[in-house]
């Protein structure tokens, strides 16, 4: 997808240079298509001299958003990528660019920092989604057989899930599969007990959704499987 894409250039392409996605929520052929002034702006922000340094940019619907906060949100309207809690870097009237600098607008600290060099294919990482009647595990165990050699639970709110689910988990961790637990919500930052992570070895997303912290993880688990290393890995997007 557009914003897993930006994630995982953000973090393996090591440029000052201006790398812009976007995209349309509307055909070609409808009568009022979006993709020709998505187009348009997306050029306009990759040219602008005031884009350096500001890492992968998603230019869409006249607003401009970072990859670590973009999501999509809506499935039909025109404004899908957003940043919640955040806000976009900046906006687009006609060509001319305003940065936001109040809201998202801190420049990127990881950009490039993962080489992909000599990679043919990422580690094996599954996402499980957490809901009700869950607590059996079989996700994570059918994960694990089919050789995961990650995972990340999206969680009913900050991390929680059942305790026989937790027993599970901990155990995955203990047998070299590092979990990321992050957050099944729309919003907010998953930050975990000392028990959830010193105790039970589980790394805490943070403001990563899931489908971004399975991308970190995946890149994380090419240079080690140690979670205390990528526990801080992850604690540095806070």
């Amino acid at each position: 997808t557009l914003e897993e894409t930006a994630f995982f250039l953000q973090l393996t392409v090591k440029t000052d240079k201006p790398i812009v996605l976007t995209g349309a929520m509307r055909p070609a052929t409808a009568i009022s298509a979006d993709g020709p002034m998505n187009i348009w702006q997306s050029v306009q922000v990759a040219a602008d001299k005031s884009a350096t340094g500001r890492g992968v940019l998603v230019v869409m619907n006249g607003q401009i958003n970072g990859v670590e906060t973009v999501t999509k949100v809506n499935v039909n309207a025109l404004e899908a990528f957003q940043s919640p809690g955040r806000g976009p870097m900046g906006i687009m009237i006609d060509e001319k660019i305003c940065w936001n600098e109040s809201g998202a607008c801190t420049l990127p600290t990881h950009s490039g920092s993962v080489s992909v060099k000599n990679l043919t294919q990422l580690p094996n990482v599954k996402i499980i989604y957490g809901y009700v009647g869950g607590d059996d595990g079989l996700f994570v165990k059918a994960a694990l057989q089919n050789g995961a050699r990650g995972l990340v639970y999206a969680a009913c709110g900050n991390g929680s899930m059942p305790e026989k689910l937790t027993g599970l988990l901990k155990e995955t961790v203990a047998s070299g599969v590092p979990v990321v637990i992050a957050t099944r919500c729309g919003g907010g930052i998953v930050v975990l007990s000392e028990e959830m992570t010193a105790v039970n070895g589980f790394i805490p997303a943070g403001p990563l959704n899931p489908q971004k912290a399975k991308i970190l993880l995946q890149l994380a688990l090419t240079k080690t499987s140690d979670v205390t290393e990528i526990q801080q890995l992850f604690a540095s997007f806070l």
